[in-house]
C-alpha cells in the first residue's frame, strides 16, 4: 500500500505535515467536497442500475 500527501494538488513529503496547518474553514470545505464525491457516486450507481433494469436493495 503506498500513501501519498498534497495540498491543493501539490505532492508534499510526510515529514513536510507537521508544519501544515489547516483551519476550521479548510476542513470543513474538504469533507463538504467528500460528501459531494460520495453523493455523486451514489446517484451515479442509482443511475446505472436504472438503466441496465438491475436493482440491488
Amino acid at each position: 500500500m503506498t500513501v501519498s500527501y498534497s495540498i491543493n494538488g501539490k505532492s508534499i513529503k510526510p515529514e513536510e505535515l507537521s508544519g501544515i496547518q489547516i483551519t476550521k474553514k479548510d476542513y470543513i470545505d474538504y469533507m463538504e467536497n467528500v460528501k459531494q464525491s460520495v453523493s455523486n457516486s451514489f446517484r451515479e450507481q442509482e443511475m446505472e442500475e436504472q438503466h441496465s433494469g438491475v436493482r440491488i436493495s
